[in-house]
């Protein structure tokens, strides 16, 4: 007997598999960069003290700490699944950017942050609000593609209620006949192996689930647009 499951448990399911995608990308390209100062310490010399080899230790030490400050700014900003926390957009835009600058396999689209001072502080959960900007930036640049020209610009602004987040790619643009089924699950304009069509679907139902929301405002080509909107603190 096939048990039915709510939307809000299908959504749930979906959301974990995303972040589990993500995480799972994003640990693959930060152990790469552990992987050389690692091995570089394994060969160094300790018994030569001279001012060369003092250096080039320092370098690797110096190098893995990086390494482990950014481990520390993606994974530990916030304990996962904490509501109630008032978060600020620079907060937000912060470690996404991290993350952005971390996903080296996906297409190397110029990725621009604009993110203007006095913008009200958000009411919600800091770690699916960043998972939610997330997606729509990786559908970004994935639709932006890899070459000279792909752009894909993040833009803040305070609007009544709340905060407003723009990611507008100059990509191909979503044919008219498949604008309406965008926010489906499973549904996409790309073809690629695994798991697609969850980015856009699971970002909308968290900006949802934080009294937010998300919109397509432009879908022709060189111009595609959405819009993450985040609930101002106090406006329950």
């Amino acid at each position: 007997m096939t048990v039915p499951i709510s939307e809000e448990q299908l959504y749930s399911a979906l959301a974990q598999a995303s972040r589990a995608g993500v995480l799972a990308s994003i640990s693959r390209e930060l152990a790469h960069d552990l992987k050389s100062p690692i091995q570089a310490l394994y060969l160094f010399d300790f018994e030569d003290t001279g001012p060369e080899m003092e250096q080039a230790f320092r370098s690797i030490v110096e190098k893995m700490a990086a390494t482990i400050e950014k481990v520390a700014r993606i994974y530990l900003v916030r304990p996962a699944g904490k509501t109630g926390i008032p978060f600020t957009i620079p907060e937000l835009i912060d470690v996404v950017r991290e993350i952005s600058e971390v996903q080296r396999s996906l297409p190397k689209a110029g990725v621009t942050f604009v993110v203007p001072a006095g913008l009200p502080a958000i009411d919600g959960n800091v770690t699916e609000c960043q998972h939610a900007l997330i997606n729509l930036i990786m559908n970004a640049r994935e639709a932006a593609g890899g070459n000279a020209e792909a752009r894909v610009t993040v833009t803040a602004r305070a609007v009544a209620g709340g905060a407003e987040i723009e990611v507008r790619d100059n990509g191909p643009g979503i044919p008219p006949e498949r604008r309406e089924s965008i926010f489906e699950p499973f549904t996409t304009t790309r073809e690629a192996g695994g798991v697609r069509g969850l980015g856009l679907p699971v970002a909308r139902w968290l900006a949802r689930k934080n009294n937010g929301g998300l919109r397509l405002v432009a879908a022709e080509p060189g111009q595609t647009c959405f819009v993450l909107s985040l609930r101002e603190l106090g406006r329950g």
